[in-house]
């Protein structure tokens, strides 16, 4: 898969987040969701409500929250 960011299908971006070790710093007892949503409050602290990177990775935090992960 490619290393750029997967806009239109979020299982096909959590699996490639999955892929290149994006959680590997995440506690073993947290959920991968509330994991990006703690990145994507970190983004949005450092760089504004409005930043991309933060925005997209709210939205994989719900979705992986909807899927059980």
């Amino acid at each position: 898969m490619s290393d750029i960011l997967i806009k239109d299908d979020k299982a096909a971006e959590l699996a490639r987040l999955k892929e290149t070790n994006f959680f590997r710093d995440k506690p073993a007892e947290q959920k991968p969701s509330s994991y990006l949503y703690e990145i994507a409050k970190r983004e949005a602290a450092r760089w504004g409500v409005y930043d991309y990177l933060a925005d997209h990775y709210v939205r994989m935090a719900a979705y992986a929250r909807t899927v059980g992960e």
